[in-house]
């Protein structure tokens, strides 16, 4: 669990990083392209990425996992924030959180983690917690400043749909990708497919004729170090708890959602309802079932007889 708090802590730093830089005058495709220069060298030093043999990777066919890895990572970045301008953050958010939907099923379908009604009864209420989360209400305050999400207007255009399930698939894939890594021990790839997704990413910025500014490049280089750690300790998580895939997701899931909602409430002044506090309490009953629910039951049956 040790390794789901640390990645935890730097995905919700991301957001708010993300988040802060939102309304400045620093690029975020720039920030998302100078990230992963930055993942790749501590990848290569920190990871145990230090010993790469390309040849490996194409006799292993973890080439594929390598290629789709990085074009899904900065490609989600632009999907979500296509959905952001279309839909809204909130609505974004939620399409991002129920990709969780892909990560649980995989855990029992491909996995070998075991299912039963008790941790079905757990994935139930993680996705009530969810909703209950990402619930903003009326209103939402964001450092003072009250926005009406149900009046605000977005672009949106007929495409909108389409960046809504790109962002859902895209998220639900990754996860599912970083699974099958910690399974077949291909941490070591790690490097490469943050070069492969910087390469792509400067192919984008190029056709966007992008004006580099250090200002992006600093915001980026911290920005990778967040990243990197989110993905490291992430993997490090499945990696130890091998036969409990949908509790490393569900965790990671939820408590992204919870830490970023007790923080917003500290620090943006992000306003909390009581359905939020629902959904934290929710949060909470979903992971200890899903992680201890069966042993609780069976205790529980044992002193019956």
């Amino acid at each position: 669990m040790l390794y789901l708090l640390f990645s935890v802590c730097a995905s919700v730093t991301v957001s708010i990083l993300l988040k802060l830089v939102r309304n400045t005058n620093i690029s975020l495709p720039q920030i998302i392209f100078w990230n992963y220069p930055v993942a790749a060298l501590l990848a290569y030093f920190i990871a145990g990425s230090g010993q790469i043999d390309f040849q490996v990777y194409l006799a292993n066919n973890s080439w594929i996992l390598l290629a789709l890895l990085g074009i899904l990572f900065p490609s989600v970045f632009i999907f979500m924030g296509k959905a952001a301008q279309n839909v809204g953050i909130v609505k974004a958010d939620i399409a991002q959180r129920l990709s969780l939907i892909f990560g649980v099923s995989a855990a029992f379908l491909l996995f070998n983690d075991v299912f039963t009604p008790v941790k079905g009864a757990a994935i139930v209420i993680s996705f009530l917690a969810i909703f209950c989360l990402m619930d903003k209400g009326k209103a939402h305050s964001y450092r003072g400043l009250s926005l009406d999400l149900h009046r605000q207007q977005y672009a949106q255009s007929r495409y909108t749909w389409l960046w809504i399930l790109l962002v859902w698939v895209g998220y639900g894939v990754i996860d599912i990708l970083l699974k099958y890594m910690a399974v077949k021990n291909f941490i070591n790839t790690l490097v490469a497919i943050f070069i492969v997704a910087a390469i792509l990413m400067f192919i984008y910025l190029l056709f966007s004729r992008a004006r580099f500014n250090l200002a992006s490049l600093i915001t980026g280089a911290i920005l990778g170090c967040l990243n990197f750690t989110n993905i490291y300790f992430y993997l490090q998580a499945h990696r130890a708890m091998a036969n409990q895939t949908a509790l490393v997701m569900t965790t990671m899931n939820l408590g992204v959602v919870v830490l970023a909602t007790i923080l917003g409430t500290m620090f943006l002044r992000e306003r909390v309802s009581k359905v939020n506090i629902l959904g934290i309490l929710l949060a909470i009953v979903a992971i200890i079932t899903l992680g201890y629910g069966d042993q609780i039951l069976a205790q529980l049956l044992q002193a019956d007889n």
